[in-house]
């Protein structure tokens, strides 16, 4: 895979915006329980909670935009191979690590007597068990999931696509708005419902119909317009939301969620604006390093959280749950897992050249 250095830099910004996210837990989640919060908590929140929704929608966009244009695709067993290797086996082990995490965050929960980790024994055991078939063991790990299946099925669509030529775009939209309107009509759905499938599976494959068309594009074309327009659209999305929360009917038209099909389109502009990007730094290091930052950055924030919280002397639950440290404490999480993972690669070599002498 030929690496291009502004989509390199989209990777690491994307990465850092997910991290910024999850460290605003403790916020979320007052937020989620309508706890009363003060207009910066709730600036903070809406625009983290919008920022990381299209940062994931990136990620999913760039991966269709290179694996569906692999040549590896054509040797269907080896593709499927390397994707148990690269995905499965980490999903697998990480699955069950965050599955030990979650029970040690119940207990302590349950220590301090918080009233939403008050299970009885075994509702524990019961809630456990259908995070685990869910995928659902930290509140990150369903993507991973979601990636695993559309890597098995890219050899498959990557054929549909060739096949469908010049309405490749067209078929890109009608899945995505599918999902889309899948999302705004139902009241509960499955990770793996048909609406839910169909949108992942078109924006997937929108990545690499956007990415196939710059490449062979010979204009040269400005990003800035793009990025102003992506800009516009998320100041949109923010304002209805807020607007029309109560309102039934149009809250789940403007709902922060990488189902949406807005933040399909905000994430769609972005990506093209970063592919119009000529960036001579290269990123590729930092950009090697955003699959292993996704996997470990909440068991990071956890053992960043039980340091600071020992520190401090207050709560486990109460670390970054405010805006004066939230973007500390993001910042902490999201520099210790880049080094973490850069570790861990050198480490690697290190012992592969080490067999091999």
């Amino acid at each position: 895979m030929k690496r291009e250095n502004s989509l390199d830099l989209m990777r690491v910004i994307a990465a850092c915006s997910i991290v910024f996210f999850h460290s605003a837990g403790n916020l979320n989640t007052k937020f989620a329980l309508g706890t009363d919060m003060s207009g910066a908590e709730m600036v903070t929140v809406l625009g983290l909670t919008f920022i990381a929704k299209a940062a994931v929608v990136l990620f999913l966009l760039v991966s269709g935009a290179f694996t569906l244009s692999s040549s590896a695709l054509s040797d269907v067993r080896g593709h499927y191979r390397k994707t148990w290797k690269k995905l499965g086996i980490p999903t697998l082990i990480f699955s069950l690590v965050y599955l030990a995490q979650t029970f040690a965050v119940w207990m302590e929960g349950i220590r301090e007597g918080i009233d939403r980790f008050l299970y009885e024994p075994k509702e524990i055991a019961s809630e456990l068990l259908k995070m685990l078939l869910k995928g659902e063991t930290a509140s990150h790990l369903w993507y991973l999931y979601l990636l695993i299946a559309l890597y098995l099925m890219a050899p498959f669509l990557r054929k549909l696509l060739d096949m469908i030529g010049d309405h490749q775009l067209l078929l890109s939209v009608i899945l995505i708005l599918w999902g889309w309107v899948s999302h705004m009509t139902a009241d509960h759905y499955l990770t793996w419902d048909l609406g839910y499938a169909a949108e992942n599976t078109g924006i997937f494959m929108l990545g690499y119909v956007l990415h196939e068309k710059e490449k062979k594009s010979d204009a040269i074309r400005g990003a800035g317009h793009v990025f102003l327009f992506a800009l516009i659209l998320l100041f949109i999305h923010a304002a209805g939301f807020i607007l029309f929360r109560s309102n039934a009917v149009l809250s789940v038209i403007f709902v922060p969620d990488t189902l949406s099909g807005l933040t399909a389109l905000e994430s769609g502009l972005i990506f093209v604006g970063f592919m119009r990007l000529r960036i001579s730094h290269d990123f590729g290091m930092p950009s090697s390093l955003t699959y292993g930052v996704y996997l470990i950055h909440p068991l990071v924030g956890s053992l960043v959280a039980a340091v600071w919280a020992g520190i401090m002397g207050i709560s486990y639950f109460s670390v970054g749950d405010t805006v004066g440290t939230v973007f500390l404490y993001g910042a902490i999480i999201c520099i210790l897992s880049f080094i973490a993972v850069w570790l861990w690669k050198r480490l690697r070599r290190h012992s592969g050249r080490k067999r091999e002498a």
